[in-house]
């Protein structure tokens, strides 16, 4: 192809025009990329970037993972020392309806009146909740503990 193969000379040929032209000058470098001007050659990433980059994300994950378990615990003894508290607080409603000493021990058919309408409260870690005598702290089997107990009749 030569440029007398553009047709009319009035207007400037197109790039592929050019490009085929270029080629055709060069058999041997028939397989070189010839970029024009304001043309851009689409790059891919290597191996090495991909890794560093899914490295990067793995990392950022695992601390994302790391804090989300903390907070989850966290809020799962918060929550199981607000029922341990509330099932104090109904022992000792309970003990001073009954007239009940500090060695006598509710059930938990006695406490369920008191919660109002509610469930017994559950541990959200799934520990059991263990009710014990009026004069002693409710307790937990997954090992949260009442901080500040205070026990008045």
């Amino acid at each position: 192809m030569d440029f007398k193969d553009f047709g009319r000379l009035d207007r400037p040929p197109c790039r592929y025009q050019l490009k085929k032209a270029m080629t055709a000058r060069h058999p041997f470098k028939r397989n070189m990329v010839i970029r024009m001007k304001g043309e851009h050659q689409a790059q891919a990433f290597s191996l090495y970037e991909l890794c560093i980059v899914v490295a990067i994300i793995g990392l950022l994950c695992s601390m994302a993972v790391r804090g989300y378990a903390k907070a989850r615990e966290a809020t799962q003894r918060e929550v199981c020392v607000e029922n341990l508290e509330k099932i104090h607080a109904m022992k000792v409603v309970w003990a001073i309806e009954h007239e009940a000493g500090d060695g006598r021990q509710p059930s938990l058919a006695d406490l369920e009146p008191f919660f109002g309408g509610e469930r017994f409260p559950i541990c959200p870690a799934g520990g059991t909740y263990v009710i014990g005598k009026v004069k002693d702290p409710p307790s937990c089997s997954a090992g949260h503990k009442l901080e500040s107990f205070t026990y008045s009749l």
